[in-house]
């Protein structure tokens, strides 16, 4: 944490010795609003994922009859493809 908050949001200045000696020196200068709400947009995605992988799983598991191994295959293949979608 300690690292994140030593970032330097739009500096463009140029660093002497004295500032390459302690990484931690612009911790106020953070962009911790940015920080902050990236942070809460991946925590509330974690939660959306995490309730909807339970739902199916107990649905597939239980209300169709699919087999564990199965299910736990579909789920890794559809993380693993939905990897590559950002690019």
């Amino acid at each position: 944490m300690p690292l994140v908050l030593a970032t330097h949001h739009g500096t463009t200045q140029k660093r002497d010795a004295e500032d390459t000696s302690n990484p931690l020196q612009g911790m106020r200068e953070a962009p911790l609003g940015t920080i902050t709400s990236v942070a809460a947009v991946m925590f509330l995605a974690s939660i959306g994922m995490g309730i909807t992988m339970s739902f199916f799983n107990v649905y597939l598991d239980d209300g169709l009859g699919v087999a564990t191994a199965l299910i736990g295959t579909v789920t890794a293949t559809t993380q693993l493809v939905s990897a590559f979608a950002p690019c």
